[in-house]
């Protein structure tokens, strides 16, 4: 382990080692493994703002799986998404790069103006796609692996 990611992980004093074993490995992953510095692919636009509009000039990515070879061959840290993304390739690409769920979505059913986001993902999911030690942002509704 590096002497950054070492450092990073001492501001963590607080947390479990479960969480620190799991911001070590988003860390030590991918193309920025060791420098402290994170890419992470987030993937959300599908389900907030319909596919067309995000998939449709790249028809590939209409497929869940696409996601997962895109984040691995750029070298992310990790891959971000709501729980179908996720479960239509966890097992595929198990072990291959780190997940973060996102546990809630913005959609387009209700007007703009309705703050109500849905819930899409939980605790006992994030378990189940090998995020076993998570924090959630309450801004982003993300289950993150750290």
């Amino acid at each position: 382990m590096t002497h950054r990611v070492k450092e990073i992980l001492s501001w963590y004093g607080s947390d479990n080692p479960g969480t620190l074993t799991n911001l070590a490995r988003l860390l030590n992953h991918g193309k920025l493994a060791g420098t402290g510095k994170v890419v992470m692919l987030p993937v959300d636009q599908g389900f907030e703002h319909g596919p067309a509009s995000s998939f449709a000039p790249n028809p590939p990515a209409y497929d869940p799986r696409y996601h997962f070879e895109l984040a691995i061959a750029a070298g992310c840290n990790a891959y971000a998404a709501p729980l179908g993304f996720l479960e239509a390739g966890a097992r595929e690409f198990a072990g291959e790069i780190p997940l973060i769920l996102k546990a809630n979505d913005h959609d387009v059913l209700l007007a703009e103006s309705d703050p109500t986001q849905a819930l899409t993902g939980s605790v006992e999911y994030s378990f189940l796609l090998g995020i076993h030690s998570w924090h959630c942002c309450p801004v982003a509704g993300i289950l993150a692996p750290c």
